[in-house]
């Protein structure tokens, strides 16, 4: 019977054995496997080696970080944003200057790390999440389809790109000039209106320079951006303020050669008063206020005018050439005509139907009157001028706002009925002014044929009349021989 230390060996001896070929089909399982099992072999080992590393076919930022460790793919990842950020420069400028230099930092662009983050966690999950099986499928995912990822820029505030584009409009901006009358002169009849030309400002479009700006960033185009001046055109130009001011009608009479220095002086003193006289819209023209009282205190002097329809001495004579020169221009000019009076009889320095005598006498008051009815001011400006013949002429311009159609007016007259010459009229001549008997004739006037006359206000275009408007109808009455007599008997 064998004994108990004996057993115990033999026990121990059994347990080394099982050991033993337990190792031996342990070895045996391996070596069959690498012989019969070699790509599943090789796969397992690269399965142990990708535990620290990213798998093939991953990457972010356009970096393959197959084979890489987390350290070194976020270091090359980090790089790679570096340099991108410091990729970029551009230098600002205006009208020939540099005022910065700019680079992401300073508009505001940066990488957003926090996405880039993300992206690299997701590329490390890629077969390292769960065990082998796991790991073998998404290897195969990424052989079909591989992994990659690009960090989008995070735009940030654009304040400090803001603040150079204000400073720099600031300072090359140049405010536009309107144009503007400067300067009325009535002595300077023909040309009266002194003008201040208009003149272009400049700027810049900040909201165009931004954008333009931005997306040369974007594109990553590095240089120099010019940004380009933009002109400002100011609300009025000279052309548009010429227009408040341009030539609405000038009206010519002819003074007599015959005429006396006192006449003409009477004509020229009424027109001083007038001249540079500026009627607002809606504002009323009064002839008789404006020249006042026609008497030897006002400067005026004796000289032949008409009185009840003949001609006779009179202080003011020569006055309703004047008023006459401007009512026909005043007519032309567009202004509404409130009072007008013709001659009894006809004229010699206008047309009939477009004469309008004047009256200051107490009890007896003539007057012109009219009214600015047009949206816009209108000036005068009136002298005794002398033509290119020598000829002195009674000049009436009136000055406004020129018609939008680029129309214009002019009178027109038509002798609708000629009335006869009436009998003779004999006057005794009792003072002995023309002559002294009873058989002697002295013919004083003679006799003339009267007119009923319809006068026009034409309007024309191009040089056509487009319409016609009825101004007036006048009646400038037939008139006798008229003869003086004496009344004393010769002896």
């Amino acid at each position: 019977m064998p004994s108990e230390h004996n057993v115990k060996k033999t026990k121990k001896g059994k347990i080394i054995l099982i050991i033993a070929l337990c190792a031996a089909v342990v070895a045996a399982a391996g070596v069959f496997g690498y012989f019969y099992f070699p790509s599943r072999s090789s796969s397992y080992s690269a399965y142990i080696q990708s535990r620290s590393t990213f798998l093939p076919n991953v990457s972010v930022n356009g970096i393959d970080l197959g084979g890489m460790t987390q350290d070194e793919a976020w270091n090359a990842v980090y790089k790679r944003v570096t340099e991108w950020q410091n990729s970029w420069s551009l230098e600002v400028a205006c009208d020939g200057f540099t005022y910065s230099k700019l680079n992401y930092a300073a508009l505001g662009i940066q990488t957003d790390y926090e996405a880039l983050d993300t992206m690299l966690s997701k590329a490390w999950s890629l077969g390292h999440r769960g065990g082998y099986n796991e790991y073998r499928q998404d290897l195969e995912s990424l052989e079909k389809e591989p992994y990659q990822a690009y960090p989008e820029q995070k735009q940030g505030s654009n304040e400090q790109l803001d603040l150079l584009l204000s400073v720099i409009q600031s300072n090359v901006y140049r405010a536009p000039i309107d144009a503007v009358m400067t300067g009325f002169d009535p002595s300077n009849t023909k040309s009266p209106f002194s003008f201040r030309a208009s003149a272009y400002g400049q700027t810049i479009d900040t909201e165009l320079a931004k954008s333009e700006i931005l997306q040369m960033a974007a594109s990553g185009e590095s240089g120099r951006y010019e940004i380009p001046l933009k002109t400002v055109a100011p609300k009025t130009t000279l052309s548009d303020v010429e227009a408040d001011y341009t030539l609405l009608s000038e009206y010519y009479t002819a003074i007599d050669k015959h005429s006396t220095e006192e006449r003409n002086a009477n004509i020229a003193l009424v027109l001083s008063k007038i001249n540079g006289k500026r009627i607002n819209s809606g504002e009323r023209f009064s002839f008789n206020s404006v020249v006042g009282k026609r008497n030897e205190q006002n400067g005026f002097k004796t000289a032949m005018g008409y009185i009840s329809g003949e001609l006779a001495e009179v202080v003011g004579g020569g006055v309703c050439q004047a008023s006459t020169t401007v009512y026909a221009a005043a007519l032309c000019a567009g202004m509404t005509i409130q009072n007008r009076t013709p001659h009894s009889i006809p004229v010699s320095y206008i047309s009939l139907g477009q004469d309008a005598t004047v009256n200051d006498m107490r009890g007896h008051e003539i007057d012109l009157v009219f009214r600015n009815k047009t949206p816009n001011p209108v000036y005068i400006t009136c002298a005794v001028e002398t033509n290119a013949t020598g000829r002195m002429e009674c000049v009436v311009r009136f000055w406004g706002r020129a018609q939008e159609d680029g129309s214009y007016f002019r009178l027109d007259s038509v002798i609708v009925e000629t009335l006869e010459i009436p009998e003779e009229v004999v006057r005794q001549d009792k003072e002995g002014k023309y002559v002294k008997y009873t058989n002697q004739r002295y013919k004083y006037s003679s006799g003339a044929e009267g007119y009923v006359v319809k006068t026009y206000l034409q309007k024309y275009m191009d040089g056509e009349v487009i319409s016609s408007t009825l101004i007036s109808t006048d009646t400038y009455k037939a008139r006798p021989d008229i003869y003086y007599v004496g009344v004393t008997e010769r002896q």
